[in-house]
């Protein structure tokens, strides 16, 4: 995926798509009605950080994006080079550990600046979305783990954020 998410090609396309439905159909529709019904406390909680949670996704969500280019080149070079596959056929196991790691290194970003910025219960409340959607057991189960942290070794990250990645995927 490119740095909105957006899929690079078809076939990356007909990849994503059955899971994410199937997820969107299943969880997000649940969290998005409790957001939208005023008397929730997610309504509540959304509300007191909403203009926080603005900036910060309007202001930095692009340098968080620009963390996750600095290394796609490198994990896309290494996946095809031990895959043997041509560039973007996405057949290889690596390839569903590289968009998970892709999404949850965005994550770890944007949660840290909301954390910066907005502070620990806005930072929370982020977390608490992220969770009520599945999204960590959806998209990189723990069967993944060892892919995962195989394309962690080859990537240039920060301590910080090897922390944070393996806290995301309790690994620690």
């Amino acid at each position: 995926m490119n740095d909105i998410g957006f899929p690079r090609s078809e076939e990356e396309l007909n990849r994503m798509c059955p899971p994410f439905v199937e997820h969107q159909e299943c969880t997000v529709i649940d969290v998005v009605k409790e957001i939208c019904r005023t008397d929730s406390t997610l309504h509540i909680n959304v509300t007191e950080h909403i203009g926080c949670l603005y900036n910060v996704t309007k202001y930095y969500s692009s340098n968080c994006s620009q963390t996750i280019k600095n290394n796609q080149e490198r994990i896309i070079k290494y996946i095809e080079e031990i895959s043997g596959e041509e560039p973007y056929t996405y057949q290889h196991r690596l390839w569903k550990s590289y968009d998970c790691l892709d999404q949850s290194l965005f994550f770890v970003c944007y949660s840290a600046q909301i954390l910066e910025d907005c502070g620990h219960a806005a930072e929370r409340l982020v977390r608490q979305l992220l969770n009520s959607i599945d999204y960590i057991e959806q998209f990189c189960p723990v069967s993944q783990h060892d892919d995962i942290k195989q394309l962690m070794a080859i990537m240039e990250l920060s301590a910080e954020e090897v922390r944070a990645l393996k806290k995301l995927f309790s690994m620690e």
